[in-house]
């Protein structure tokens, strides 16, 4: 049973590299990287309830072997969550790795309409799509999914999450 947490983080923007990222990280011989990218686990809305199981659940993601230096996930939606990096520090007696990927805002955005209309979220062109969106903000306490992954420009305000 594994019982670690893991001590690195790509907690970059969306659309900008972090899918990659965590795979070739996945390929040190050192480093552990999840089995499912974006679990989202810090951020959960009902975070400070979970149980055991689901705990448990979380770590069972990563790999068991003593040899690794570090054990990481990739979830893009921590780096819009005020409080992802204080959740963490609570389990750790050392402070864990971050790696934040971020990308040309405005190539990060093309890039993510082209992603929604890939999938069929998105039907309006792109002027338009980002002009609707354009005042939306990600907000924590909606799932992104339920937000339909959009606020084009908004998550490319770095310096606002960061």
């Amino acid at each position: 049973m594994n019982t670690s947490y893991p001590n690195l983080f790509v907690p970059g923007a969306g659309k900008s590299g972090t899918s990659a990222l965590h795979e070739y990280l996945d390929q040190h011989p050192k480093i552990g990287m999840s089995s499912k990218k974006e679990p989202h686990y810090w951020t959960r809305l009902d975070f400070e309830s979970l149980s055991q199981e689901q705990h448990q659940t979380y770590l069972s993601l990563f790999p068991d072997k003593s040899e690794l230096e570090f054990k990481g996930e990739s979830s893009t939606g921590y780096m819009l969550f005020p409080n992802f990096i204080e959740r963490i520090q609570h389990q750790y007696s050392e402070v864990p790795k971050f790696i934040f990927l971020l990308r040309n805002p405005i190539d990060r955005c093309y890039s993510h309409y082209w992603w929604l209309r890939g999938m069929g979220s998105e039907k309006l062109p792109f002027k338009e799509a980002v002009l609707a969106d354009f005042d939306v903000e990600p907000s924590p306490k909606t799932k992104l999914a339920e937000a339909n992954y959009k606020s084009y420009f908004q998550y490319g305000l770095y310096a606002k999450w960061l």
